[in-house]
């Protein structure tokens, strides 16, 4: 568990700035005339990364259907990219000879949600999935990719029909062998890595109140207490051939606030059918993994920090007021590219027993 770096604590000087890349990242130039950037990221979102920004200039010297943009943020000489958008929808204003164009752009998952099927896609029983994800990622024409290798296999044949989002396919294959959906992260590399519960990583920093505090004094907190399960059953679809699984997860910790105990003895069941699983173990862990985000959605801080390297769905601990320390998980935030402006953040709170 880490403290803020120094280097962010103290005075701080911040520049930005976005790299124009080609069709394979690759850095053609850094743009001139760009301003008014805001970066979002939101790991429960589709699409997870947006970029918006507005670039003045006398002239379009690039191909908006090929062009990507690559913003980036420096504090005190340590910089750190904020990922590679594709543009969506360009809108131009001209006055005089100047054009102001306005832009919004989507990170890379855009390029797999809008290729879909053509033709019915199927996979055998026992075929590895991680290996297939990539293929799909390669034949999109991407190669930046960062994996975590895994032998794990499909339990069941799976088929999709025509007109499938690729994205889909990959993200079902993922859950399937218990790793997480598909993201993007700042350099633009694919990411494909188990799921990690948040309560089983370490928090990367510790925001505390006091002299060398990045966040705000003003922050607000949410909760949602009526609709939280203590008990998720998950059930697998069976065949003549395999028989159907069913995974029980029940949070019966006497601590937490929302277990069978502190219910007054009484469940609250959310069941998930026709979830695929490779194994019963795999089942196991997702019924687990299932009722932790159900936990995790009650309860919400809205906190404004000065920048810093954060990944979405990154863990943290919040120490602010005398009452609250809280080990939380980034679900979304919202980075404004102007020197001095905070980043706007939703985390949800972690239950850690």
């Amino acid at each position: 568990m880490s403290d803020i770096d120094p280097i962010f604590t103290g005075v701080r000087v911040e520049t930005h700035w976005t790299e124009l890349l080609d069709s394979d990242d690759n850095v053609v130039a850094v743009l001139d005339g760009v301003s008014g950037g805001t970066v979002a990221q939101n790991i429960d979102a589709r699409i997870r990364g947006g970029y918006s920004f507005t670039l003045t200039t006398t002239e379009v010297s690039f191909d908006w259907m090929t062009a990507r943009f690559r913003p980036w943020v420096m504090v005190n000489g340590q910089r750190w990219p904020l990922g590679v958008f594709l543009a969506s929808s360009p809108e131009l204003g001209k006055e005089a000879a100047v054009a102001r164009i306005k832009v919004a752009a989507h990170d890379k998952l855009i390029i797999l949600d809008q290729d879909k099927i053509v033709e019915t896609y199927s996979l055998e029983e026992g075929t590895e999935v991680v290996p297939v994800v990539v293929g799909i990622i390669q034949a999109a024409g991407e190669s930046a990719i960062a994996v975590t290798s895994s032998a794990a296999a499909l339990r069941t044949a799976m088929t999709w029909p025509v007109g499938t989002p690729w994205l889909t396919v990959c993200n079902e294959l993922l859950g399937h062998v218990n790793y997480g959906s598909l993201w993007c992260d700042g350099y633009g590399q694919y990411r494909i890595e188990p799921a990690v519960e948040p309560r089983d990583r370490d928090p990367v920093y510790t925001f505390r109140r006091g002299e060398a505090s990045i966040h705000s004094p003003t922050w607000g907190r949410s909760q949602d207490i009526a609709s939280v399960p203590n008990r998720v059953v998950l059930t697998t679809t069976g065949t003549d051939e395999v028989e159907e699984m069913v995974a029980v997860a029940e949070n019966t910790d006497p601590t937490s606030p929302y277990s069978y105990q502190a219910r007054g003895n009484r469940w609250v069941t959310r069941p998930y059918e026709n979830v695929n699983a490779a194994d019963q173990a795999t089942l196991d862990a997702l019924a687990r993994r299932y009722l932790a985000n159900a936990t995790r959605a009650v309860a919400h801080l809205n906190v404004s920090h000065a920048v810093v390297p954060l990944d979405p769905g990154a863990v943290v601990r919040f120490v602010s007021d005398p009452y609250i320390d809280v080990i939380a998980q980034v679900n979304e935030y919202s980075i404004p590219l102007q020197p001095g402006a905070l980043v706007s953040a939703m985390w949800s709170e972690v239950i850690t027993s």
